[in-house]
């Protein structure tokens, strides 16, 4: 088995990152972050949750997910440890009522046990060293 490297420093995943190069990224700037990329609609599709759910995203990026399960929820939190993807966040979500965001490292979540009914999880490949694949 091999030894998983580092995990990439928060600062690398800065505002012109998430506007420029990160995947989806024309869409979200066509679209205002109001419609899902490509790679997110299948994952999407899949989930199910509830009216009543509290529901935690673990690595929000720009949003986009968090602003589409909302309507399907009684509320959503994402998470970032980039203060890029934050920022960009509540900039484009602001007017979105049961959706709010959080500065958070997914190793020490600010929340109690058991506080939400729903935490989708999306691996993301880009994040991955290449060594994971040798």
């Amino acid at each position: 088995m091999k030894k998983l490297e580092m995990p990439i420093e928060a600062q690398n995943y800065n505002r012109e990152y998430f506007l420029t190069d990160c995947d989806g990224y024309i869409n979200f700037c066509n679209h205002k972050g109001r419609e899902l990329p490509e790679r997110l609609k299948g994952f999407y599709e899949r989930l199910v949750f509830y009216p009543e759910d509290r529901v935690l995203e673990i690595g929000c990026g720009r949003g986009e997910l968090c602003y589409a399960i909302a309507p399907r929820v009684r509320s959503i939190i994402g998470i970032d440890y980039s203060e890029a993807a934050i920022e960009i966040c509540q900039e484009t979500y602001k007017d979105s009522g049961n959706v709010k965001f959080r500065l958070a490292d997914a190793k020490e979540l600010p929340f109690q046990d058991n506080s939400f009914g729903g935490v989708p999880y999306l691996v993301e490949i880009e994040a991955a060293p290449n060594s994971w694949f040798d």
